[in-house]
């Protein structure tokens, strides 16, 4: 059982209010300007089937996991809760200025190579925020920006956040830069 709302009357530029789970088993097509807003209670759980979502939200304070991998191809607005990678790959392939937020009470959880937060990086002097973290408090909230100079030959970069066993202190990690 779903329960959702459409807010607007062009169905390719209203958006979509999801208050439960979100699982695609079968085709969804999400384009125009409307946003994929998650703002349930509790946390909800996403499957997007393989589909790459446009503008995403997360409205959500009890947060949102996800159980695949994520393309967003818009923008993400993080505005309340987290987003816990769960192991799956969250990739944004928008521009620099599509990751809306990000702050101690909306981050991404990411903390293996597995679940990592990837961005697309053009070749552009654009500041590539990773809003990323360890769990779901506000201590375990860590930011790292990528000031790019016209860097060159690389698609996406990938960050996760790991705990330094030897000291006890965290600090970003980040996958090969393809």
């Amino acid at each position: 059982k779903v329960d959702f709302y459409i807010d607007g009357a062009d169905e390719s530029n209203a958006s979509l209010i999801v208050h439960r789970d979100f699982t695609n088993s079968g085709t969804f097509t999400h384009s125009g300007t409307a946003a994929l807003i998650f703002a349930g209670s509790s946390n909800q759980n996403i499957n997007t089937g393989g589909a790459t979502l446009k503008n995403v939200e997360v409205s959500n304070s009890s947060g949102v996991t996800l159980n695949s991998q994520a393309t967003i191809g818009g923008t993400l607005t993080l505005t309340a809760g987290n987003i816990n990678t769960n192991g799956n790959i969250l990739e944004l392939t928008g521009a620099a200025a599509d990751l809306i937020g990000g702050s101690s009470s909306s981050f991404i959880i990411a903390t293996s190579a597995a679940g990592a937060l990837r961005r697309h990086i053009g070749t552009n002097t654009d500041t590539y925020s990773f809003p990323v973290g360890l769990g779901s408090t506000a201590s375990d909230f860590y930011k790292m920006d990528l000031e790019n100079d016209n860097l060159s030959g690389m698609t996406y970069l990938d960050v996760f956040m790991v705990r330094n066993d030897g000291t006890g202190n965290n600090h970003s990690q980040y996958g090969t830069a393809h």
